[in-house]
């Protein structure tokens, strides 16, 4: 379906929540899976941690690669001149702007954080936004971008 731009470098965000203990393992392992599948692509990754709390998840060891672009974290994403094509997140309030392009991984923490998530993204009107629950899933949306 977004076969026109396939040619073209794309943009593509992780946006992690604050940062929760328990759930952080998989935070990382989520994430390593994306910059997995992107590594050797053409395609920019970009890096935003939340503005109040950091996730302390490290991408500067990926940094080294010159693949992930570490965006300032004190700058809240909605100032962000950026135009992101995809934008991966877990329960930031971030991805709603984002709507279509928005890829909420907040399945890999459960169902009840699911549930609690979408209805939240759902009543304030981002009924868009995709919600992968396994890495299949998510090489797939890659794919359907990239």
């Amino acid at each position: 379906k977004h076969k026109k731009s396939k040619k073209t470098k794309k943009k593509i965000l992780l946006l992690p929540t604050k940062r929760y203990p328990q759930k952080f393992s998989i935070t990382q392992k989520t994430f390593n899976f994306i910059i997995d599948c992107l590594v050797n692509t053409k395609h920019d990754i970009y890096f935003k941690d939340h503005p109040t709390e950091s996730s302390l998840l490290e991408f500067k060891k990926f940094n080294k690669l010159k693949k992930i672009k570490i965006l300032q974290r004190k700058k809240i994403i909605e100032n962000i001149k950026i135009d992101f094509d995809i934008i991966f997140g877990f329960g930031t309030t971030g991805l709603i702007r984002y709507n279509s392009k928005a890829v909420s991984l907040v399945k890999f923490y459960g169902k009840s954080a699911y549930i609690d998530q979408k209805k939240y993204y759902d009543m304030n009107g981002a009924k868009l936004i995709k919600y992968p629950g396994n890495q299949k899933e998510i090489k797939k949306i890659l794919k359907s971008y990239l």
